[in-house]
């Protein structure tokens, strides 16, 4: 009895790998180099709006103290 419940339990699954197996094999994967380009754009936007962000954040902690401590 439990194998049968096993085995049900199981199949679902296998379909459910099946699926994504062959939905991957669909993919257009990008190149090494495409992949390298895209990457270093992402760093470098990254980079560029934690420092507008860090900017922001510090122009408001000051005009934070500002009010706080008048």
């Amino acid at each position: 009895m439990k194998a049968q419940v096993e085995r049900k339990r199981q199949i679902p699954v296998m379909r459910l790998a099946k699926g994504v197996i062959n939905e991957l094999k669909k993919v257009s994967w990008p190149s090494r180099q495409e992949a390298t380009r895209l990457t270093g754009i992402v760093l470098v936007v990254t980079g560029i709006l934690s420092l507008i962000l860090w900017g922001i954040d510090t122009v408001f902690a000051e005009l934070v103290k500002l009010v706080l401590l008048d």
